[in-house]
């Protein structure tokens, strides 16, 4: 009854501004359907045999990167520890990182004990001051690393499909884009693994060409399978074969894969998304029902509630699976917004700026998965027209029409997380040859 009153008053308030997707019923549908105890169940996860263990916290990973942004090389990769450029920060890092390993073995004792029953003793504090200046453009540090419990869910829907994750997700040390214990995340079935029709069908609905659904397929192998989810990191909710990500903005990539979906298909997205409680708005906003209080919220308030509640995050794993629809939209979305061909950048030769549109340039489907992957990670192509600046004088290159035969050393320049150089299914760019390419361009007329 509580739940029922509580859904007809925020869906009216919402309602009132024109603003709510969802009505009264709707709302308490939702809730009804989550409340049923066999659709849910929670039980310890353990990690090497443990209950308890150490686990970077947020605020200790969201100030190492504060700290790595220092560096001044763009987005720090999320594989690898940057290298700091002045002997200050480096000593900075070092007071981090000792910190870092001082909190990890207190929290470490503080797990061993509450795996035993007894209780922890007190933690002792890191006595090594901070270096100067430290303090003064980063903060005091937070405790960086302390003791969790994790938890595993099993979710069953109401078609059979089950759905298990658990959260404290693990993550190597020092990582610098962790956010929420609450966070759980499933890489899901990788598209390349699902069976050809299916897959076929998916590209086919999206209007890919042969050498795209390769591009998009090769780098959905660093990302993950129609059915992923991420909602521990900095991407707040994260989800499908290249991850769109919702950000802080609570819209983001993923807003615009669902808003497109909820257009073309609205009886399939009702069935996948809005009975299960979760919607978007017309601006591309998502927007949920609070499970909790039955609250309905949108934008950053629905991200942080997908974070909070696995139940949400396992809606996006579900419609992955069972879904042909979704899948195409997102391999359509993909294609619209990361496939870089038609963006353009500014290559300067000879003295003279030229605007290049990059699919002249870069033509391999190595090239293009590089490109690609830097940015669906990085959210942009990095300094493409510098670096193409730099290596067309290397070479002598003067004429924008020469430029293609530079792509083998401009990818690998713009190479980000992987070497899609060396994929045996992808083309890749020919040798460097400038003379030969241009006296073969001009034989043919080009």
């Amino acid at each position: 009854m509580r739940a029922r009153w509580l859904a007809s008053v925020t869906a009216a308030a919402l309602a009132a501004t024109g603003q709510c997707a969802f009505t009264s019923n709707e709302v308490a549908q939702v809730l009804k359907y989550w409340s049923e105890p066999k659709r849910n169940q929670v039980s310890p996860l353990l990690r090497d045999s443990q209950e308890w263990v150490a686990q970077i916290s947020p605020t200790g990973s969201e100030y190492l990167l504060r700290l790595y942004r220092l560096y001044g090389s763009g987005k720090v990769a999320p594989t690898r520890v940057p290298v700091p450029p002045t002997i200050e920060l480096a000593l900075w890092e070092g007071w981090a990182h000792r910190k870092y390993d001082f909190d990890k073995h207190a929290a470490q004792a503080v797990a061993r004990a509450k795996n035993l029953g007894d209780v922890p003793l007190m933690s002792p504090q890191f006595a090594e001051p901070m270096p100067a200046g430290m303090a003064e453009r980063l903060g005091e540090a937070p405790v960086m690393v302390e003791a969790v419990r994790p938890n595993r869910y099993r979710f069953v829907f109401h078609d059979g499909v089950k759905v298990e994750f658990g959260d404290c997700v693990r993550v190597r040390d020092r990582y610098p884009y962790y956010r929420a214990h609450s966070g759980v995340a499933t890489m899901g079935t990788k598209a390349r693994d699902l069976p050809d029709s299916e897959l076929t069908r998916a590209c086919n609905s999206a209007g890919l060409s042969a050498s795209e659904r390769r591009v998009l397929l090769a780098v959905s192998l660093l990302e993950g399978g129609f059915d992923s989810v991420n909602t521990y990191d900095t991407g707040l909710v994260s989800a499908g074969f290249i991850q769109f990500a919702c950000l802080k903005g609570g819209s983001g990539s993923l807003g615009t894969a669902m808003l497109s979906y909820k257009e073309r298909t609205p009886t399939a997205f009702t069935a996948n998304f809005k009975k299960l409680g979760l919607d978007v708005t017309p601006g591309g906003e998502l927007q949920v029902v609070r499970l909790g209080d039955g609250k309905v919220v949108e934008g950053p308030a629905a991200a942080d509630a997908i974070v909070a509640d696995p139940r949400l995050a396992a809606v996006f794993v579900r419609a992955g699976r069972v879904c042909p629809y979704w899948r195409g939209t997102q391999l359509r979305s993909a294609k619209r917004l990361y496939l870089p061909q038609d963006e353009r950048v500014i290559v300067h030769l000879g003295g003279f700026p030229y605007s290049i549109r990059v699919g002249d340039v870069i033509r391999s489907e190595a090239g293009l998965a590089t490109l690609t992957e830097r940015k669906v990670n990085t959210g942009n192509l990095g300094d493409l027209g510098g670096v193409l600046s730099r290596i067309a004088t290397i070479y002598g290159v003067t004429d924008p029409l020469d430029l293609p035969a530079v792509e083998l050393p401009v990818v690998r320049a713009a190479t980000y997380r992987k070497d899609f150089l060396l994929e045996a299914n992808l083309g890749r760019p020919r040798e460097v040859d400038v003379a030969a390419y241009r006296k073969g361009r001009r034989s043919r007329g080009g």
